[in-house]
């Protein structure tokens, strides 16, 4: 039996006091694996705000869809 590994699109929104807000584009198996990958990565002082959420490829825009694509192939290439 071929066991699939399902991943899933997260916008994840990094917000500081006195910086632009950053947004990341990411696949994840789910929500708990992107929530950990954001803590880990964005949330080293208690000023950063973290929003993570699912969202459907079909509604990232198209500089989205392309961030998304060129992260696949760095991932695909390691």
């Amino acid at each position: 039996m071929t066991m699939h590994t399902y991943r899933h699109t997260y916008r994840i929104t990094i917000a500081r006091p006195g910086y632009l807000e950053r947004v990341r584009i990411k696949e994840f198996a789910d929500i708990f694996a992107a929530t950990t990958w954001a803590q880990q990565r964005y949330a080293h002082a208690p000023s950063v705000r973290l929003c993570v959420e699912q969202v459907r490829l079909a509604d990232l825009t198209e500089l989205q869809q392309a961030a998304l694509g060129f992260e696949r192939a760095q991932e695909a290439t390691q």
